[in-house]
């Protein structure tokens, strides 16, 4: 059985689309237990962008992550799991996740080039401009 997967409301809503997140850096800190995603998103395909801006930087940090994956979005088959551009599946994880499946969330984030999966405890993001 493959769990739910939903969307996540970030602070300027959800975002959806493939134009929707930009990723410019990712960092795995080991001895913090954290992964580090910087980039862009793009104001116009946010639900809920209040700041009237229509690219917007930020952090997103992942905490405790014990595996990820990132692939070229054009072939990656995980794009028709999701339902935007940054989701949740807390439960039913498959394959070499199914492990995780107890403590851990598992976290889809689909940019421009990129599509990643990281199997985390949590996560905060924050818009830095």
């Amino acid at each position: 059985m493959t769990g739910m997967i939903r969307s996540i409301t970030t602070p300027v809503g959800v975002i959806n689309g493939r134009d929707g997140i930009y990723i410019d850096r990712i960092t795995h800190e080991i001895r913090g237990q954290s992964l580090s995603v910087e980039g862009t998103i793009n104001g116009a395909l946010c639900s809920d962008n209040e700041t009237g801006k229509d690219w917007l930087n930020f952090v997103l940090i992942f905490n405790r992550p014990v595996a990820y994956e990132c692939q070229d979005i054009d072939q990656c088959d995980w794009e028709t799991e999701i339902t935007s551009s940054f989701d949740i599946q807390t439960d039913g994880f498959t394959g070499s996740f199914r492990p995780y499946s107890t403590n851990f969330n598992l976290y889809y984030l689909s940019a421009y080039d990129q599509m990643l999966k990281i199997i985390a405890t949590d996560f905060k993001i924050e818009i830095t401009d």
